[in-house]
């Protein structure tokens, strides 16, 4: 029923007020829904990124498509990653040289044994003294020759 045209209707500001509300909620509700999905997106995508990293991947990096706080965090993220990678290649370089001076080592030391010592010092002291004994020893140890007579 309508009120008749003089009287003020009651219901009508309470709508009013009650409509605003409504769409106030329902704008706050899109916005956060909105904000929510961004955020979840790139959360999703830096712990992906991570993920491959942790798992020896260290060619993983963001792709980076914003300029704003998330894009400056990807670029610090990705020089770190660079950095890691620069190391862990360093490290692998000089495990790589300190294996390779091992087996050099290794190699030579069969050289220097003791019966070996003992047997060319015998031979030098047999045939020329100690004068061959000692270039004998300095070679050795020096030049990793088992002999100057060979």
């Amino acid at each position: 029923m309508r009120p008749p045209p003089g009287e003020f209707n009651p219901i009508l500001p309470w709508l009013g007020i009650g409509s605003l509300i409504i769409s106030l909620f329902i704008g706050i509700g899109v916005t956060i829904f909105i904000i929510y999905n961004s955020v979840h997106k790139k959360i999703k995508e830096a712990d992906d990124v991570i993920s491959q990293i942790q798992s020896g991947n260290l060619k993983a990096r963001f792709k980076i498509q914003r300029r704003d706080e998330f894009g400056e965090a990807m670029v610090r993220f990705n020089k770190m990653a660079d950095e890691i990678e620069k190391l862990v290649d360093h490290l692998k370089f000089v495990e790589l040289a300190r294996t390779k001076l091992i087996q050099e080592l290794a190699h030579d030391t069969k050289y220097f044994t003791i019966q070996n010592l003992l047997q060319t010092g015998i031979h030098c002291l047999l045939l020329g003294g100690l004068r061959h004994l000692s270039i004998l020893f300095f070679r050795n140890f020096f030049c990793q020759s088992v002999s100057i007579y060979k």
